[in-house]
């Protein structure tokens, strides 16, 4: 087994495919290819970043700035390419990666919506009622549906949205019960913890 010289970092994620390790230090976001255990991309942050995420498909990096509302994305194979999302009007509580790593998902803070935004054709989708950052949102195992748990009325619904388009398929009621969460199985089921 082989060990690499130690990194200092504040964050640090290895891709999905095991390639790559991306740390942060500061402002500073950096990539290091896995096998050769050398950098192999360098980027300046907007501020010191609080969350760090790799896109399911290896390719892009996601880094959010909470206290400054603002999620900046980064290319491995285009060190060249990078973009930026401001929720200034909302703020920003959390930010992730859709399974087609080509949408980015942002809440806003006091769960008040979340924001689908499309990196193919900068298109934009709202999601509103979300009952809570951390537990609401589950993709399906094969990434087709997005399954969310809403708070309208008083009373718990269970949204369900078709991925391809952003579009809702299904809503149901929880009745009396309170949903705390959603989560999903690699058997393909969705389970609704209430």
């Amino acid at each position: 087994m082989e060990f690499s010289a130690p990194v200092r970092c504040t964050l640090a994620a290895v891709s999905p495919d095991g390639a790559y390790l991306a740390t942060t230090l500061g402002v500073r976001l950096t990539v290091f290819g896995v096998a050769a255990q050398q950098e192999v991309a360098s980027f300046t942050c907007l501020d010191d970043p609080q969350h760090l995420e790799w896109s399911p498909d290896s390719t892009l990096l996601l880094t959010a700035v909470f206290s400054r509302r603002a999620v900046q994305l980064w290319s491995v194979e285009d060190t060249g390419w990078h973009g930026r999302i401001d929720e200034a009007d909302a703020g920003l509580a959390a930010a992730r990666w859709a399974p087609t790593s080509r949408h980015v998902l942002t809440t806003a803070e006091l769960s008040l919506r979340v924001t689908i935004w499309s990196l193919v054709d900068k298109r934009v989708c709202y999601i509103k009622y979300l009952k809570d950052v951390a537990s609401s949102l589950a993709f399906s195992p094969d990434g087709e549906f997005l399954a969310v748990v809403e708070r309208r009325g008083c009373r718990d619904h269970v949204s369900l949205f078709s991925t391809s388009a952003w579009e809702l398929v299904k809503v149901s009621c929880a009745g009396p019960l309170v949903c705390l969460s959603v989560v999903s199985s690699c058997a393909g089921i969705l389970w609704f913890v209430c």
